[in-house]
């Protein structure tokens, strides 16, 4: 998965899932509890499993909850570890698509990733350009997340059985190319914003 930098954690973008990636939990649990998510976590790479699978090992038979991977997780895991389980308790591995999970996490709601990400970025730029007190900075923190919303682009709130259908056809901030992200890489998330602007700017044009 690929989502934003956010001070100094792994990078992964929350649009990887169509390529069978794992879902990003920090964007499914702002608009879920963690108590539904419950037996939907990858065990593997600890996010929202996205075509859950679940171990089926005589081994653990007697284990409480079920064992849940993302499919891609456990593909990728079994490749390179001769197909010994994930759990590291023995050789060999049973699995089966776990429908019970399936079924929960696509129904899961969530926000458009696209929103998300650009209001992380906007509030991490807020928080970094201004010196706060302790109190200051809690009552800023909660001013920078009401304002976010206010100037909320995609109003996208649906099932994340239905998001790659928005991300394709109907999101306001779908990602045109741009010359110049690949001269000015550093600039990466900046230009990404700028073109997200455009095109905006260019959906309108063309819908009138």
């Amino acid at each position: 998965m690929y989502f934003l930098n956010i001070e100094g954690e792994e990078e992964y973008n929350l649009e990887n899932f169509s390529n069978g990636d794992c879902f990003n939990k920090d964007w499914v649990v702002s608009s879920n509890t963690e108590k539904r998510l419950k037996n939907c976590i990858c065990l593997l790479c600890h996010q929202v499993a996205n075509k859950a699978m679940e171990l089926t090992c005589e081994q653990h038979q007697d284990t409480n909850e079920p064992l849940v991977i993302g499919e891609e997780c456990l593909k990728r895991y079994l490749q390179s570890n001769n197909d010994n389980c994930p759990t590291h308790m023995h050789e060999g591995c049973h699995f089966m698509k776990s429908k019970f999970a399936r079924q929960q996490i696509s129904q899961l709601l969530v926000i458009c990733p696209r929103q998300y990400m650009l209001e992380k970025e906007e509030e991490k730029t807020r928080k970094g350009s201004i010196m706060f007190t302790n109190s200051e900075y809690l009552e800023r923190e909660g001013d920078i997340k009401n304002e976010s919303k206010c100037n909320r682009v995609c109003e996208f709130r649906g099932q994340i059985d239905v998001l790659e259908k928005h991300l394709r056809t109907s999101c306001l901030l779908s990602v045109i190319s741009c010359p110049f992200k690949s001269i000015y890489n550093l600039m990466g998330k900046s230009i990404w914003i700028c073109c997200s602007g455009i095109s905006i700017y260019w959906n309108k044009v063309l819908s009138n």
